[in-house]
């Protein structure tokens, strides 16, 4: 195999389209709380006003994409990237977060990369990270793809 290989998984803009959606029809929602003076509106017009937001950011770039290389893959956000190498995680695996199904994985022991938020996430769900489910790929097959490329190249990472 070479190692100028790459695959780019980008997201379902279908999924995406319908989440901004979603987000707009709720964050209105807010605003309309707000106006018929029921504070808890603002928490909800806040919160999906970010979706409003962030949605469009991704649906017109590249963000939100996954990459995959022989050195690891990297999770584009809207705001943030996020990098991982081969031998930072100890298996993938699929698991369900409130729902939804995902691909899930822990980091090893002696990864030092957001320590707390990996804690806090593993008490609540079980698992430290997800990749959600935004892909063209199945979420079984993203795990089985992403374990097979982890056992290609981790002895090398």
């Amino acid at each position: 195999m070479s190692t100028t290989e790459l695959i780019v998984l980008k997201p379902k803009r279908t999924k995406l389209f319908a989440m901004l959606c979603f987000s707009v029809a709720l964050c209105l929602t807010g605003v309309w709380l707000i106006r018929q003076g029921i504070h808890a509106g603002w928490p909800m017009a806040l919160f999906f006003g970010l979706g409003v937001v962030a949605l469009p950011a991704v649906l017109a770039t590249n963000h939100g994409c996954l990459t995959i290389t022989p050195q690891g893959f990297t999770l584009h956000g809207a705001f943030r990237t996020d990098a991982y190498s081969w031998s930072d995680v100890e298996e993938f695996g699929v698991g369900s977060i409130y729902g939804n199904r995902m691909v899930v994985f822990n980091c090893r022991p002696d990864f030092s990369e957001m320590k707390r938020a990996r804690a806090a996430a593993k008490a609540a769900v079980g698992f430290e990270c997800a990749i959600s489910d935004l892909y063209e790929v199945p979420t079984d097959e993203l795990a089985k793809l992403l374990n097979d490329w982890k056992t290609r190249y981790a002895e090398g990472s």
